[in-house]
């Protein structure tokens, strides 16, 4: 079991209440809230550029709040803030075509959302997701009201010092990076509940929603990333 939080309503003075509640991280239980979530929220494609961008939204309003994943599974990881926030909040959970450079991502990105009408957003941004809404924000600063970064960072030279070079998984085939990668946290022995869920949340979307082809552009973007980019607006 796992803290988690619930919103309940609004106070009398209009702020919303937030009230901890044990979070079920049981095999089944997880598995049964993305089906519904993916079942609920359906995918949707825009074409900008000859890139798929992928997403699913909760709403229709005038200020959604974006939400970008780290590498891996792409957004339909945020089901359960989807699922529990969507019929409060207008959400976009996206997942981006495979572009590696993270200026042309957040260009990108900005005509993906003017193609959808939507010319103000909030954003999210968890792990590399987090660097991602930065870069966004810098370079589209009057899309932006609000920024929430996640388990995140701005200098990435602890990760780079630790991973592989660029230029060798450059020249790796997209499913065979995907494979290598992803099976440590899949193989590795799980010792609490969490862990086992988030193995079960991989496989479901690692593969089978992610593609081979964005899960390698979304390393590779990391590889690429140098700790003066959010900071010099490219």
């Amino acid at each position: 079991m796992r803290g988690g939080w619930e919103i309940k309503g609004r106070s009398s003075v209009g702020h919303s209440v937030a009230v901890h509640q044990p979070y079920l991280l049981d095999v089944d239980e997880v598995t049964d809230r993305l089906t519904r979530f993916q079942s609920t929220y359906q995918e949707n494609v825009s074409l900008i550029g000859g890139q798929r961008w992928r997403y699913q939204r909760t709403g229709n309003s005038a200020r959604p709040l974006v939400m970008l994943p780290g590498i891996q599974g792409g957004g339909s990881v945020f089901f359960d803030v989807a699922f529990a926030l969507g019929g409060k909040l207008d959400l976009i959970t996206v997942t981006a075509p495979p572009i590696v450079d993270a200026a042309a991502m957040a260009d990108a990105q900005a005509e993906f959302l003017l193609g959808l009408q939507v010319r103000k957003i909030d954003l999210f941004g968890s792990s590399l997701g987090g660097y991602l809404a930065q870069v966004f924000s810098i370079r589209h600063p009057s899309m932006v009201g609000q920024i929430f970064l996640a388990n995140t960072f701005a200098d990435p030279r602890p990760f780079l010092a630790k991973a592989l070079s660029a230029e060798n998984v450059a020249a790796q085939p997209a499913a065979e990076v995907m494979a290598s990668n992803i099976a440590p946290m899949l193989t590795a022995h799980a010792s609490d509940a969490g862990q086992v869920a988030m193995q079960t949340v991989m496989r479901s979307l690692v593969g089978p929603v992610q593609t081979a082809d964005e899960y390698k552009a979304r390393l590779m973007t990391l590889l690429e990333s140098r700790a003066d980019r959010p900071h010099a607006g490219f």
